[in-house]
This record gives C-alpha cells, sequence and structure tokens, in this order.
C-alpha cells in the first residue's frame, strides 16, 4: 500500500511537472510567434520605405535637376563650346 502511494506521488509530480513545461513551451511559442509577426510588419514598413528612397534618389539624380541645381548655384549653360585638339597648341614655348 504505502508503496502505491509513493509511484502515485511520483507520478502525480512528475505529471504536473510535464504540465507545467508543457504550458511553458506553448506560452514560448505564442511570444515567439509575436515577436515574428512584429518583425515581420517592420520588414515589410523597411522595404516599402527603401522603395521610397529609391524612388527619391532616382528622381534627385536625374540631369534636370542637376540643371536646376546648378544654374540656382551660379552656373550657366556654355553658349559656345571650344574643342582643343592636339593640333592646335596654345601656350608654345618660343
Amino acid at each position: 500500500m504505502k508503496k502505491n502511494k509513493i509511484i502515485k506521488f511520483f507520478l502525480l509530480i512528475g505529471g504536473g511537472l510535464l504540465l507545467g513545461l508543457v504550458a511553458f513551451m506553448v506560452a514560448e511559442a505564442a511570444s515567439s510567434g509575436a515577436v515574428l509577426a512584429k518583425l515581420e510588419k517592420e520588414e515589410r514598413m523597411l522595404a516599402a520605405e527603401n522603395q521610397s528612397l529609391s524612388v527619391e534618389l532616382v528622381r534627385a539624380s536625374s540631369l534636370v535637376n542637376f540643371e536646376i541645381y546648378a544654374t540656382k548655384m551660379g552656373f550657366i549653360k556654355p553658349q559656345e563650346i571650344l574643342y582643343i585638339t592636339e593640333k592646335e597648341v596654345f601656350a608654345k614655348l618660343p
């Protein structure tokens, strides 16, 4: 009789520990799922921001914008372009 009570006691303790372990694992899995969902949402937000910044970079680096910025900074478009070749030497030594 006493041996049966001891076995039942250890089985109850073991079952309680297993039940507690299962509950702990379920809670951990649920919190891991929440963290994963948060990270996936953040990934989508960063991907959208990256795309927006890429569009802005392309727009900002267009040649039309460079011309506008250069004009604002005081540069002017040349009226006449001179090409110097090897045959046309200038500042020649005497």
